[in-house]
């Protein structure tokens, strides 16, 4: 399975995606988000965590596969 992963550091995918803290003592920093995009570029899962929630593995690869 060929899925690209990546990271925001200049914020602008947190931002555009709208899991981007913007106020508050946590400003800046992201949830914990997986978004699933299909090949065409449509969106197909979200999952948004809050921030001492951490991510599986094992699931969000049971959700590509379920696509």
């Amino acid at each position: 399975m060929n899925i690209p992963m990546l990271s925001d550091l200049s914020h602008q995918i947190s931002k555009d995606y709208g899991c981007l803290i913007e106020d508050g003592p946590d400003a800046g920093i992201s949830f914990r988000a997986t978004y699933i995009i299909d090949e065409s570029g449509v969106l197909r899962h979200i999952s948004v965590n809050d921030l001492p929630v951490g991510r599986d593995v094992g699931e969000v690869m049971r959700l590509v596969q379920a696509f």
